[in-house]
């Protein structure tokens, strides 16, 4: 079981932290034409998740997976690891 915790701040939105980093692909192949747009979270958090892709690299790869491009999935998993989508998969 993943511990969740929950970051509320006045004047900013609510943050939900875990020990690996959020990374949700699933629901781009999960629920397609069900979004117009995408807001990727680039601030730096300290967890035990590796991040070997530059932000642009990032932003690219995502623009990839939302164009159907084989493998970009992948390849955002590979870069950005561990990490979880627990929140997606449970709720919270």
């Amino acid at each position: 079981d993943v511990t969740l915790f929950v970051d509320k701040s006045k004047g900013c939105y609510h943050r939900i932290y875990n020990n690996h980093n959020f990374l949700n692909a699933d629901i781009i192949t999960d629920l397609p034409d069900r979004f117009s747009s995408f807001f990727i979270d680039l601030t730096a958090v300290k967890t035990a998740t590796k991040i070997e892709m530059s932000e642009t690299c990032i932003i690219k790869t995502f623009e990839e997976l939302l164009n159907e491009k084989p493998d970009s999935k992948e390849e955002l998993e590979k870069a950005i690891h561990p990490s979880s989508n627990i929140q997606y998969k449970r709720g919270i």
